[in-house]
């Protein structure tokens, strides 16, 4: 490679993400016989693996965005580990030497581009003339990335949504128990509170009859009177208790009541608007899919790699749809 007047070139690729680099890859050699279209599914698979290696977690595509600055190149320890993970059994030392001949920028890292020229003996001059898609579909192109975009934001709404509307039910079952329980609590309180004004009748009643008894002596009806007036003219603990009990009893249950209703409306809402954002996801993923399937049939000079890897994105992302 003398002079090496490709470099810069060469530098502005592997600056991009291990994403970025990958789709390059895929758009240049889409063609070729075992490094284009037939090996993008191993494409995505090794991209994710060195985004997973660098931060130490591994991309996602539910309804929480992925946060993590996604970087362009490995460290010595973290290619080591890309190598391994991809099946080689080398030693410490015949790795170093794998890596130091991949590490083509000498930079002590080894990015994504430096390993598929290693696997697959290119050049990095073949690398960056690659065809990337024609100017004339880069619009459609364009169009299909929104889409896929849309999808993306359309399917977080959903997911949130959803846990809005899960939520919101849970809670208005919990305030239906309470307002359940509050009525049960308020129905013993008024059977105590009937028991103690029937027992207290009853007493009543059983002086009138003694007093109203020819049959008996003036003694005894003049006992009955006396208990009778002594009577009337207390207000029993039990019976002040059991009204007090009655009255909170019938507050509480208002409340909880209320409550229930409060809970159970904003649970209908919470479902109302899930079922909006799931209708909005699945609208905004046939119009990605639409779109992409357009550009693989008729786009002769798109760039097929970046049609395939939105379509492969798409596809990870349906994983996610809510399913109630």
């Amino acid at each position: 490679m003398p002079g090496k007047d490709w470099m810069p070139a060469f530098q502005a690729i592997t600056a991009k993400t291990h994403t970025q680099q990958g789709v390059w890859w895929l758009n240049g050699f889409w063609k070729e016989a075992g490094c284009g279209k037939d090996y993008a599914e191993t494409m995505w698979k090794e991209v994710h693996i060195a985004i997973e290696l660098e931060a130490g977690k591994p991309k996602m595509y539910g309804s929480k965005v992925w946060e993590v600055k996604e970087g362009c190149d490995l460290d010595e320890l973290k290619a080591h580990q890309f190598l391994e993970k991809l099946g080689g059994t080398l030693t410490v030392v015949e790795l170093r030497k794998k890596l130091a001949a991949l590490d083509i920028d000498k930079n002590n890292r080894m990015a994504m581009s430096e390993y598929l020229l290693g696997k697959f003996k290119k050049t990095p001059e073949e690398l960056i003339h690659c065809p990337q898609g024609g100017e004339a579909e880069a619009a459609k192109l364009a169009a299909a990335q929104k889409a896929v975009a849309d999808a993306a934001a359309a399917l977080t709404a959903a997911v949130s949504r959803e846990d809005a509307s899960v939520k919101a039910a849970k809670e208005a079952e919990k305030a239906v128990w309470a307002s359940e329980a509050a009525k049960a609590e308020l129905a013993a309180a008024v059977a105590e509170l009937e028991a103690q004004e029937k027992a207290l009748a009853d007493k009543k009643a059983g002086y009138q009859s003694k007093i109203d008894d020819p049959q008996l002596s003036a003694m005894k009806k003049g006992t009955a009177k006396n208990e009778l007036a002594q009577l009337e003219s207390e207000d029993p603990l039990p019976l002040r208790k059991a009204k007090i009990t009655q009255g909170a009893a019938l507050k509480k249950a208002e409340r909880a009541a209320k409550i229930a209703a409060d809970e159970k409306e904003a649970a209908d809402r919470a479902e109302i608007e899930a079922r909006k954002a799931k209708a909005d996801a699945e609208a905004a993923f046939a119009e990605a899919d639409k779109q992409l399937q357009y550009l693989k049939q008729h786009g002769d000079g798109v760039a097929q790699g970046a049609v395939w890897w939105m379509e492969r994105e798409l596809a990870e992302r349906r994983k996610y749809m809510p399913k109630k």
